[in-house]
């Protein structure tokens, strides 16, 4: 790890303290509100978990996501079950990482199976690893730290940590951790910092004694608020002159625009690829504009292959239904073979491709309302990546035009 980065990024928390607190001080309230008010064994444990996490703001929902509202909707079903996956979650594991990261991921199965299972398609109320890593952080922030992908990556470039920590399916919770437990050690070092950190405290707020908490907002920080970073870490542009401190301050409100554009467009993407994640279009049957009725036979990613009465048709999903090209066919929505079998009705189609099943007539109305409703999102999602996509290129070129 980079001593020298290190140090200066410590620094520059250091001095702009005031600014973290103000606007990252919620992480300490809500960590504080969810001990206070977790109770396993509630009677009602949906509106006990929605109550224990109410502090919390975009740490576990996000303008796109509700995973919160996914375990109160489960609860309501298999409160049971929903009580289990939290205290396997929770569960001593005597500092295993590996053992913890098992279990993390356990939880974003077998989350994934109930939602299926009550709630079809519901994409916005996925449990991911961001999110049951912070479900960990609430319960156990003494010996947790919290996980934002874009920031954690951000802030190991700067300081050079070696040891990668993936993402997504490679993500390897012992490395994050490591690099962690190491920006810890340092922080041993800096009695100016911890002392500040003393004032933030109160009787609402978690005493964060062992540091982890200070230890993910650093990190957060370094890659999320990147103006107050970058003149250290990103340009080797001079600023002791009066002009070039005036230049930088225009560089540095370009790049606060850029970045926050650059957010809401990575939060959109993600939401897409949750959405299309949560969707199997094998087997429907679509109403083209012009060629007519046609079975999807393929889906790759945003590609499809589509069997019309003219032949195979290769196309876009994205541009089918952002300009209104396609419709579901109400009376034959299709699922999945391993869905089938558990319909009473469901019949097997020869015609149809591998894998795909009629439905009972009773599900055929929800089914399609359900991809309707899917289509209608998805445009709306492409539209707002549309509308970011051109901000992000005019705010582009601004900047290049002040430097």
């Amino acid at each position: 790890m980079d001593r020298e980065n290190l140090q200066l990024i410590l620094k520059i928390y250091t001095d702009n303290f005031d600014f973290f607190v103000e606007h990252e001080n919620y992480k300490w309230l809500a960590i504080q509100h969810f001990q206070s008010r977790w109770e396993p064994d509630a009677p009602d444990f949906g509106e006990m978990f929605w109550e224990a996490t109410a502090a919390t703001d975009n740490l576990i929902d996000s303008r796109y996501a509700f995973p919160r509202s996914g375990i109160v909707e489960l609860a309501k079903h298999e409160p049971d079950t929903v009580r289990q996956l939290f205290a396997h979650l929770y569960a001593d594991d005597g500092g295993d990482l590996i053992d913890r990261q098992d279990r993390v991921n356990d939880f974003v199965a077998d989350a994934a199976v109930l939602l299926e299972r009550y709630v079809p398609g519901s994409w916005k109320m996925k449990q991911d690893l961001r999110t049951v890593l912070t479900y960990l952080n609430l319960r156990h922030p003494d010996d947790n730290f919290l996980y934002k992908s874009s920031p954690a990556h951000a802030f190991a470039k700067i300081v050079d940590f070696g040891n990668s920590f993936g993402s997504g399916k490679s993500f390897k919770l012992a490395n994050y951790y490591q690099m962690c437990n190491e920006l810890l050690a340092h922080l041993q070092n800096m009695p100016s910092l911890l002392d500040l950190n003393l004032s933030r405290l109160g009787e609402a707020t978690w005493s964060d004694s062992q540091l982890h908490l200070l230890a993910s907002d650093i990190i957060y920080c370094v890659g999320s608020y990147t103006e107050l970073f970058r003149p250290a870490f990103f340009t080797s542009f001079d600023p002791k002159t009066k002009a070039a401190r005036e230049h930088q301050a225009i560089l540095d409100q370009h790049g606060q625009n850029l970045e926050a554009i650059q957010a809401e467009l990575d939060e959109v993407r993600e939401a897409k690829a949750d959405l299309a994640a949560a969707y199997d279009l094998v087997g429907v049957v679509l109403r083209h504009r012009s060629w007519g009725a046609g079975t999807v036979l393929e889906e790759d990613g945003d590609k499809l292959r589509v069997r019309f009465a003219v032949g195979d048709k290769r196309l876009l999903l994205s541009h089918l239904v952002k300009n209104g090209l396609v419709d579901v066919i109400a009376d034959v929505p299709v699922v999945k073979q391993a869905d089938a079998d558990t319909l009473s009705e469901g019949t097997i189609d020869p015609n149809r491709p591998s894998g795909a099943a009629v439905r009972p007539e009773d599900d055929k109305a929800k089914a399609a309302a359900e991809l309707k409703e899917y289509f209608i999102t998805l445009v709306g999602l492409l539209k707002e990546e549309d509308r970011l996509v051109k901000e992000l290129t005019v705010a582009n070129a601004e900047r290049r035009m002040a430097e």
